[in-house]
């Protein structure tokens, strides 16, 4: 029953862009060919000797991982201009927050102790974003999975209520940042919860009203994650 319940708490997040993907343990970048910029990350961490994992949000694919030292990790390269990219200690795993940016060529520095970043305007945004959206659920999570199987009989109702106004939170705030950031890079973070609430077909409206993200791989990305998981 545990098992059962900590699955309904990941589905509700697989239409998050944080969490719920398959993870492929190659090591390579997005295989387009656009614009290449620099990125730079050096964060900290109090989980010294444990991988730290950077990630192409858009492939599922991991770009580098290094271990923490002395309770920080850095991480430097190339990679498509504007890619959303994912620091995190596990890969694309449901129990695991990843902190997002867009590579838009200023160095972020990130905070794995309490998942915020910082870096350019849009990215220190975006942080916020994240963590206001998406820290209830896994507040939630980790407060279901401590939970012994007799705990979670007795206040099961409570969970799922707790759960259901956690979702529906979460749907509302990602439709008002579609409205308030929509001249920004920042809705795409949230777009596959965008088209779980909204439909698929939400994506062509956005294509026709000509978003500045409308380009974007990772729009078409979420669309077509939340288009199989309807066909599931």
């Amino acid at each position: 029953m545990k098992k059962n319940l900590l699955w309904m708490l990941a589905a509700i997040l697989a239409c998050g862009a944080s969490v719920l993907s398959a993870c492929s343990d190659d090591m390579v970048d997005n295989p387009v060919v656009v614009e290449q910029v620099a990125y730079s990350v050096n964060g900290i961490s109090d989980c010294n000797g444990q991988m730290v994992y950077l990630m192409n949000m858009t492939n599922e694919k991991t770009i580098d991982s290094v271990k923490i030292v002395d309770g920080k990790f850095s991480f430097s390269g190339l990679l498509d201009k504007d890619a959303m990219m994912g620091i995190g200690l596990n890969k694309f795993e449901v129990n695991c927050w990843i902190t997002l940016f867009f590579n838009d060529g200023t160095p972020v520095t990130a905070n794995l102790n309490d998942s915020t970043l910082v870096g350019s305007p849009l990215n220190t945004c975006l942080s916020y974003y994240d963590i206001e959206v998406y820290r209830p659920y896994f507040n939630l999570q980790r407060k279901v999975m401590a939970m012994s199987e007799e705990e979670i009989a007795a206040k099961e109702e409570e969970i799922m209520e707790a759960l259901i106004q956690i979702d529906e939170d979460i749907t509302a705030m990602v439709n008002q940042i579609f409205i308030d950031e929509r001249n920004t890079l920042i809705p795409l973070a949230f777009a596959i919860d965008y088209f779980y609430g909204n439909g698929i077909e939400a994506y062509d409206k956005l294509i026709e009203e000509g978003v500045i993200f409308a380009n974007h791989p990772y729009l078409k990305y979420a669309r077509d994650k939340v288009a199989a998981m309807d066909a599931e």
